[in-house]
């Protein structure tokens, strides 16, 4: 996807630890230790955080690949199921709003994959190994023309903003309950506070600026 290593490398670590956070976290759930936990939510990561990495280096298809299309069709069914829960009053809203923003930006990542390198002006080397990334029936490989779709800038820049504030939020969030947590930490333990709203929050954070960043990468 990127022709720096060492960005690709950083969006491995980062969501190399939200990705083993969520599967802590549903163990935790399976396990009957923290029945808070949220089973959708705590999923969602592990396979937003798979794919993220997939992604940094160009393993994932795009938009027209078997792994594309089961992408979109998963984070599609995500953003949905979030969005219901938030309409129906299942879900606390900025929870809820959070994760279908996440699913969101997810489907839209992977559906103008090809036009977002456009945009960017990615060079050939770092679309090798990328068989969507061809124009017409030429075969010659090359980005789409971005100016043929003058609304994927916009809307992109759109969800980097929105993931920013919910990064920014989650922070806050954070920062509040590392306050209010300072008491019980002792008597939580290592595994009560690994599991604590606190942690919860800053991996919601470091969801939200890690997509954001590799998104505007991408431009």
């Amino acid at each position: 996807m990127f022709s720096s290593v060492p960005l690709m490398s950083v969006f491995s670590v980062l969501f190399l630890v939200t990705g083993v956070y969520a599967v802590v976290r549903l163990a935790a759930l399976a396990s009957g230790v923290h029945a808070s936990v949220d089973r959708a939510a705590e999923l969602s990561h592990v396979v937003m955080s798979v794919a993220m990495i997939a992604m940094a280096w160009g393993w994932s298809g795009g938009p027209s690949s078997p792994s594309g299309v089961l992408q979109v069709v998963f984070f599609g069914l995500v953003g949905l199921y979030f969005l219901i829960g938030a309409v129906r009053g299942h879900r606390a809203l900025p929870a809820s709003g959070y994760h279908l923003v996440m699913a969101l930006a997810m489907v839209w990542m992977v559906a103008t994959m090809p036009l977002l390198m456009g945009a960017a002006g990615s060079s050939g080397a770092a679309m090798e190994g990328m068989p969507w990334m061809t124009s017409g029936g030429s075969g010659a490989t090359g980005p789409a023309d971005p100016g043929a779709h003058p609304w994927v800038l916009p809307v992109s820049l759109v969800l980097v903003v929105l993931l920013l504030a919910a990064g920014v939020f989650w922070a806050a969030r954070a920062a509040r309950a590392a306050r209010a947590a300072r008491a019980a930490r002792a008597a939580r333990g290592p595994v009560g506070s690994l599991l604590s709203p606190r942690a919860d929050a800053a991996c919601h954070a470091f969801m939200s600026a890690g997509m954001a960043w590799m998104l505007a990468a991408m431009l």
